[in-house]
């Protein structure tokens, strides 16, 4: 513990704290008691009060070429700091930089600095300098230049593009995760016979060996992801006819050992096509059964099933074992590690079906924050767009269009659809884009451009953007709208991209990773071989 001792200052004896005396003296830091020589309170005191400092708000940023970001400057000052304090940059990369003096007595400004229009994309760091008369501070600011809009991102892959080579047989890509890391992608592989593929690639492209490529028996449709980083695959098993089919992935990758289902929804072919997770991590798949003849949905849980207890009382002591386990167990990722199951609590023992018109199916399953289900897809052999409700529960909300499905007709089949935080659902068919409202009501909808056949969507969070993905004739195309739905002439080529890739590519998934670059996985056929390719763009 430091004390303080008597010392002297002149000719006057006084007891001075330690702490008190360096810091008249313009020292910070004490490490030592100081002797009775105010002279040795230096040799105790090693860190001074620093003049000035600066920081940046932010310190990092995006930005295009002959661009323009503005930049907050926050000083702190001490008594050595005082004056006007003058920012500039230090760059030997053509950067700029507008005057900025701030003045005595004040602490912060704008510093607004400029992309030159030569700087291709890509990574590099700044100093901004900040000084007065007789004392100076820099800070560091990490600059990105982005490339134009709808250009690659070279940073990715070779020049923007990853091609997955199967190396052996072919892929058939189906589904993509953005990851605050990477990507994850799946796909159905066909070699000998079908299988799951599900793999993850690193923020630069590269396949991420830290996760374990995961294959399993069935054709992909879909991929969801829990919170903690759990992947359901999702799709069909042909096994005489096809069943619902479904596996857990670990998030490092391989099967997890305890979670595998194949479920029969009719005696004919039953094809899921879609998936999603609850709230407490209970999986649904979507599709279509019954050589679709109906719209159906399955739901899955790992809650252990009650068991009754003989006699003239089971049918009570069976419902009150399944309250006890429905309190005991909040949701699967509390629930003991055994055989998954259809959900009982769900539908009819785990299953919903819903006729509909000949050739009819779920092609998107979203869930809503209540947990509740919407199916959209196709009806009249696809010519009609479809969607219902389901409580989450699986009834279906008769408030929901008429007694929970809403229907455009003339529009052709649903192919994706996504909720938006508003609850409207936006809706893209092969070839037009609309809304439904969350009582399913259709807006008025934009037509695609010509010859387009569209497959995916994926919604920018920050602005709100929509893209829309699929296919030109042989090439691949990528179109983005805004909110309302009209064709946003600022992204890629008046609002469209589209580009070639063997001699046919069609975009089979969206999305958007963190930092709003848009991931395009395409399905590339050259020769009559298939395999994925992702593609990562500047938006």
């Amino acid at each position: 513990m430091l004390r303080s001792r008597p010392v002297m200052i002149g000719r006057t004896r006084s007891f001075v704290g330690l702490a008190g005396l360096c810091a008249a003296l313009g020292s910070t830091v004490v490490l030592a008691r100081c002797g009775d020589d105010s002279s040795t309170c230096d040799a105790c005191a090693d860190v001074t009060a620093t003049p000035l400092t600066v920081a940046l708000t932010p310190d990092e940023i995006w930005i295009h070429p002959s661009d323009a970001k503005p930049i907050a400057v926050a000083l702190a000052r001490s008594s050595a700091g005082t004056g006007d304090v003058t920012v500039t940059i230090e760059t030997d990369a053509g950067f700029t930089a507008d005057p900025l003096t701030i003045a005595d007595g004040k602490n912060d400004g704008t510093l607004v600095v400029h992309v030159p229009p030569s700087f291709t994309q890509g990574k590099t760091t700044l100093l901004v300098d900040a000084k007065t008369a007789s004392a100076s501070a820099q800070a560091p600011l990490i600059v990105h230049v982005a490339g134009a809009s709808g250009t690659l991102d070279t940073a990715f892959g070779t020049n923007g593009v990853v091609s997955l080579d199967p190396g052996g047989g072919q892929d058939f890509p189906r589904a993509l995760i953005a990851l605050q890391t990477g990507v994850l992608v799946g796909a159905t592989h066909v070699d000998a016979a079908s299988s799951m593929k599900v793999l993850r690639l690193a923020a630069s492209g590269a396949v991420d060996g830290s996760f374990a490529t995961t294959t399993t028996p069935g054709d992909l449709a879909s991929l969801a992801m829990l919170p903690d980083g759990r992947i359901f695959a999702v799709g069909s098993l042909v096994s005489g006819k096809s069943d619902f089919a479904a596996v857990r992935i670990a998030a490092a990758g391989g099967l997890d050992p305890t979670y595998a289902v194949d479920t029969a929804i009719t005696s004919a072919d039953d094809f899921a096509l879609a998936a999603a997770i609850q709230p407490g991590g209970r999986l649904v798949a979507a599709g279509s059964a019954g050589d679709a003849s109906v719209i159906a949905l399955a739901s899955w849980t790992q809650v252990p099933l009650p068991v009754p207890d003989a006699g003239a009382d089971a049918d009570l002591d069976a419902e009150a074992s399944t309250d006890a386990a429905s309190d005991a167990v909040v949701s699967d990722a509390d629930a003991s590690p055994i055989t998954s199951h259809l959900d009982p609590t769900f539908g009819d023992g785990g299953v919903v079906t819903v006729p509909s018109d000949p050739a009819t199916g779920a092609r998107s399953l979203l869930v809503g924050a209540d947990g509740s289900l919407f199916a959209l897809g196709f009806a009249s052999s696809d010519l009609d767009a479809i969607a219902l409700h389901f409580g989450a529960t699986g009834a279906l909300d008769g408030t929901f269009g008429d007694a929970g499905v809403a229907r455009v007709n003339g529009v052709s089949g649903a192919v994706a659809a996504l909720l938006e935080p508003s609850g409207t659902i936006a809706v893209t068919t092969r070839t037009s884009l609309f809304h439904l409202s969350s009582s399913g009501a259709p807006s008025a909808t934009t037509a695609l451009p010509a010859n387009v056949a569209a497959t995916s969507i994926a919604r920018d969070p920050a602005s709100g953007a929509l893209y829309v993905g699929g296919s030109s004739g042989t090439q691949c195309f990528v179109a983005r709208y805004t909110s309302a739905l009209v064709l946003d002439a600022t992204f890629a080529n008046a609002g469209t991209l589209v580009w070639s890739s063997g001699d046919a590519c069609v975009v089979a998934a969206l999305g958007i990773d963190d930092d709003g670059k848009l991931l395009a996985l395409a399905s590339v056929t050259s020769s009559s071989a298939t395999h994925a390719a992702v593609a990562r763009y500047w938006p």
